[in-house]
């Protein structure tokens, strides 16, 4: 614990987050507010950071999204929905598949070993990195994405530590 009591490495939405909440801009587009709850509930005594935070945003785009997130569930899973106006999606979970339903169509399971040309996130953020050195490349996704992901963070954070919606940009 640092002795003045600020975090040392930020929570869950700095340290293990910041890929969900890149997919939900990448899914949704720009964030333009956030609303978020935080708090330690199990690990008080290993970690001066929050276990859990549930964010709420809103897009440019008027839509909304969610992202519940943290280490405090006994039971952990990854998962995730996508709830639009003609379809829905779901994906992970133990199933490790994708199951969509396009309005007035079949429902589809589609186990991710089936998807032409997947490859594991980490493997392929890896892979991708490693590139870059070797051949002097910029990355496929530039560090200003990264960034407005942080912003999406810091956003949340202020928002649960004041109780109020938070808007974008800081």
């Amino acid at each position: 614990r640092n002795p003045e009591g600020d975090e040392t490495c930020g929570g869950p939405l700095f340290e293990i987050n910041q890929h969900e909440i890149d997919l939900i801009r990448c899914l949704m587009g720009n964030v333009t507010s956030v609303a978020a709850m935080m708090g330690n509930f199990v690990s008080q005594d290993d970690f001066d950071y929050e276990d859990f935070a549930q964010v709420l945003m809103k897009f440019e785009n008027g839509g909304n999204g969610g992202l519940l997130a943290g280490h405090s569930a006994l039971l952990g899973r990854y998962d995730g929905r996508v709830y639009a106006s003609k379809g829905t999606l779901y994906f992970g979970g133990a199933a490790n598949e994708i199951e969509y339903k396009v309005a007035g169509k079949d429902a589809v399971k589609l186990p991710y070993s089936e998807i032409t040309g997947y490859e594991n996130g980490v493997h392929r953020e890896v892979r991708e990195w490693v590139e870059c050195c070797l051949n002097d490349t910029e990355p496929p996704i530039p560090g200003e994405e990264g960034m407005r992901n942080v912003e999406i963070a810091e956003a949340a954070r202020l928002s649960a530590r004041e109780g109020r919606v938070v808007e974008l940009p800081l």
